[in-house]
């Protein structure tokens, strides 16, 4: 993890609105986000992109609902799928980078992000903004 000053920037992609509740039945609806982004954004990916996933818009906390946005800030032109649009805002972030296959990269990724913010150590704390 790392905390970065971002500028804002525009991150398109396709998105759902969930909970953690959600997230733990099979009626979970991000896994099934990121299969469509691989199979319809990810050949649209440049050398110059990077790929994100947004968390906004929270209703409260870790028990409310939230909108998440996978996709890039480069993608080349595709008039052809219907795509949505996030501003992130200036700022600094707590950054949590990983790599590898999905979805494992990003179950490694939130275990550290779950991991961190249970520490009542922790320096930062979540802002669910």
């Amino acid at each position: 993890m790392e905390v970065q000053e971002i500028h804002s920037s525009k991150v398109t992609g396709f998105a759902t609105r969930t909970k953690n509740e959600i997230e733990m039945t099979s009626e979970a609806k991000i896994a099934p986000l990121w299969q469509r982004v691989r199979s319809e954004l990810f050949p649209l990916l440049t050398t110059e992109s990077t790929v994100y996933a947004v968390y906004h818009n929270y209703e409260s906390d870790v028990n409310g609902e939230f909108d998440l946005l996978a996709g890039s800030n480069n993608l080349t032109d595709n008039t052809e799928i219907h795509t949505q649009d996030v501003e992130v805002e200036n700022g600094k972030y707590m950054i949590f980078k990983k790599s590898g296959e999905m979805p494992g990269a990003i179950i490694v990724a939130w275990q550290e992000v779950w991991n961190y913010f249970s520490n009542e150590k922790s320096e930062y704390k979540r802002t669910y903004s």
